[in-house]
């Protein structure tokens, strides 16, 4: 029986030095105004490059048959140029919106260094079991238990070294993915992430119009009245219209009607 605490480093071997500075992931937004946002955006490309940064993505949007409208981008910088870029962005436009973010991963770096370091001492322990399963000491193999108290058993040399090397191979998948993680904090740490949005100013709204005087108001009321007038007076002058050819058809029967009557009153 083999324990891998028998080749097992002490803890505080592996744990991650104290770090000198906390690690902070730092990123803004700032919008600005400009009449000029193309002009503008040259600007601002200028002031990424001059402090060592690259942009990620960028785009410049224009209207058919009129002048850029609005221009994004987004950028990252080296940290220690990040208060730099932000204070002489605000300077090519007028300030809109902004905010600005830090989020701290110093012990979540930490923690993955750590686990990292109990990765690394298992994975040399596993190697030297692997070897010595190879040279035919070990005749019992079965791994039980955690990273750091396995029990290492085998049946033969052969399936001590290949249930040794897929232990390991575990290991190693996990130690990539830790290495991983951890160069991508420390990536962010380095570089910040700065969106960039420039437009133009918003159409100012008109004055309010100034209230009416007594006169405007005066004229006003006469001016509706003249006209609810004339609305009536084509009102009837249409309903005329329209009686009048119904008027000149009943009329000779009603004539006749009228002298046939007086007729036979006379008789009577």
């Amino acid at each position: 029986m083999i324990l891998t605490s028998d080749f097992s480093v002490e803890e505080g071997a592996w744990a991650m030095e104290s770090l000198t500075s906390p690690m902070v992931i730092k990123s803004a937004k700032l919008t600005l105004e400009s009449a000029e946002p193309r002009e503008a955006s040259q600007d601002a490309l200028r002031l990424v490059a001059e402090r060592g940064g690259y942009v990620v993505e960028s785009e410049l949007f224009v209207r058919k048959h009129e002048e850029a409208q609005r221009f994004r981008m987004v950028a990252r910088v080296p940290a220690v140029e990040f208060e730099s870029l932000l204070l002489s962005a605000r300077k090519i436009g007028t300030p809109t919106e902004e905010w600005v973010r830090g989020a701290g991963v110093t012990e979540e770096v930490r923690e993955l260094e750590e686990k990292l370091g109990i990765k690394a001492a298992l994975e040399e322990g596993l190697e030297k079991v692997a070897s010595k399963a190879h040279s035919g000491r070990n005749r019992h193999v079965e791994i039980i238990g955690s990273d750091r108290e396995t029990v290492v058993r085998a049946e033969s040399p052969a399936s001590d070294a290949v249930e040794a090397e897929r232990e390991l191979a575990d290991v190693r998948e996990d130690m990539a993915a830790l290495k991983a993680k951890t160069a991508g904090l420390e990536r962010q740490v380095a570089m910040s992430t700065v969106e960039l949005t420039i437009q133009r100013p918003a159409p100012e709204p008109p004055p309010p119009a100034a209230p009416p005087t007594f006169g405007e108001q005066l004229e006003a009321a006469f001016s509706s009245s003249a006209k609810t007038m004339m609305t009536m007076s084509l009102f009837l002058i249409r309903g005329i219209a329209a009686l009048l050819p119904i008027a000149l058809f009943a009329s000779p029967a009603l004539v006749a009607a009228a002298v046939w009557r007086r007729r036979r009153r006379a008789l009577a």
